[in-house]
C-alpha cells in the first residue's frame, strides 16, 4: 500500500471514488461534483489530496481545503478536512486514520497551525485528535405581520448585487468564531451558488444594501432554514422584517424557521438544539487577542465561552461546508 499525493492524471479516479462511496452512503447522486470542487478551488495546492494506493488503484483519500478562517477577531490559517472515503473493500484496515496523520503533518508543515471539519461520525475523528465544539440551533414560528411598514425595499437578489453582498459579509462575518474569509472573487463566483437558494436583499432609501439572507424554502410544510444571513447594523429588526415580506411573496401566513443560533431574531425561538459534528484539531499553538491558545481542549474552551444556545458567536455557514 501506497501513501502519497495524487498525482497528475488521477483526478478523475479520485472524484469516481469519492462519488461511488458518497452516493452510496448518502442516498443521493453526487454526479461530478468533487471533481468540480477540486478544480474551482481557488487556494488548493498541489499535495491537498492524500490518497492510499494499492497497484495503481486509488482506495482511500482524505482532502485538506486551505482556507482562512475567523477565530477570536483573527483570520488564522485552516485546514479543512472533507473527501474522507474508503473502497469498502479496503476498510478495516486503518487507511484512513493514516491519511489523516499525513495532513496533520501536511499542515504542520505548511504553518497551518488549525483545522477543521464537518462530520456525523464524530467519535472516528476524536481518536485523531479532533474535538466538538458546540453548534446551536434553534426554531422559530413566525408569524406574519402585514401592518408592520419595512423601512427599506426587500427583494430576491439580483447579479449586481454581489458585490455589495461581499462587503457585508465581510464585515457581519467578524463579529463571529467560525466563518470562512471569502477574499477571492472566484470563490465566490464559483463555490457560492445563488440557483436553486432563494436569496433575499434588503436595500434602503439611499439604495444601499443593508442586509441579505439566504434561504431553503420547503413551500408544502412553509418551512424555511437560514442558510446564510448578513447584515450591516446588527440588533435592527431587519430579519423580522424581511421574512415579513418573504412569507407574503410565497403567500405564507405563518412560516416554521431554523437557523444558527448566531442568527438574531427577536421574535423568540420555540426549541433549541445543539449538534456535534464541527470538529476543531490544534496543529500549533496559536495567539488569540492576550490569550496563548495550546491545546484542543482549550480552544474549544475559548470557542463555547460565549457560544450559547439562546444566542451564540459561532457560525458555520452551509455555503462553506466541505
Amino acid at each position: 500500500m501506497e501513501f502519497r499525493s495524487i498525482r497528475s492524471g488521477e483526478l478523475q479516479m479520485w472524484s469516481e471514488l469519492c462519488r461511488e462511496v458518497f452516493d452510496k452512503e448518502t442516498g443521493r447522486e453526487h454526479g461530478d461534483s468533487f471533481l468540480r470542487m477540486a478544480q474551482n478551488d481557488p487556494w488548493k495546492e498541489q499535495n491537498s489530496i492524500l490518497v492510499a494506493v494499492d497497484e495503481s488503484r486509488i482506495v482511500s483519500t482524505v482532502q485538506i481545503y486551505c482556507r482562512t478562517t475567523m477565530v477570536g477577531a483573527q483570520a488564522i490559517k485552516t485546514g479543512c478536512i472533507g473527501g474522507v472515503c474508503t473502497n469498502p473493500a479496503y476498510r478495516g484496515q486503518g487507511l484512513t486514520t493514516r491519511l489523516l496523520h499525513n495532513a496533520i503533518d501536511i499542515m504542520r508543515e505548511q504553518d497551518i497551525p488549525l483545522s477543521m471539519l464537518t462530520s456525523g461520525i464524530w467519535s472516528f475523528y476524536e481518536r485523531s485528535g479532533w474535538e466538538n465544539v458546540d453548534w446551536h440551533w434553534k426554531i422559530a414560528n413566525f408569524e406574519v405581520d402585514d401592518r408592520v411598514l419595512e423601512a427599506f425595499t426587500v427583494r430576491p437578489v439580483r447579479m449586481e448585487d454581489m458585490d455589495a453582498i461581499k462587503i457585508l459579509y465581510a464585515k457581519h462575518s467578524r463579529r463571529f468564531n467560525g466563518p470562512i474569509v471569502r477574499d477571492r472573487d472566484d470563490y465566490w463566483s464559483r463555490n457560492i451558488q445563488m440557483e436553486n437558494k432563494p436569496c433575499w436583499v434588503a436595500v434602503d432609501h439611499n439604495g444601499d444594501l443593508i442586509a441579505y439572507v439566504w434561504l431553503y424554502i420547503r413551500d408544502e410544510d412553509q418551512y424555511s432554514c437560514v442558510i446564510e444571513y448578513g447584515e450591516a447594523a446588527p440588533g435592527g429588526r431587519i430579519l423580522e422584517r424581511m421574512l415579513n415580506r418573504i412569507c407574503l411573496a410565497y403567500g405564507w401566513k405563518t412560516c416554521r424557521l431554523r437557523a444558527q443560533s448566531g442568527v438574531h431574531f427577536d421574535f423568540g425561538a420555540a426549541e433549541t438544539t445543539t449538534y456535534p459534528g464541527i470538529m476543531y484539531r490544534l496543529i500549533d499553538p496559536i495567539q488569540l487577542q492576550d490569550e496563548r491558545i495550546a491545546t484542543t481542549g482549550q480552544l474549544i474552551r475559548y470557542l463555547n465561552r460565549h457560544n450559547k444556545p439562546d444566542r451564540s458567536d459561532f457560525i458555520n455557514w452551509d455555503h462553506d461546508n466541505v
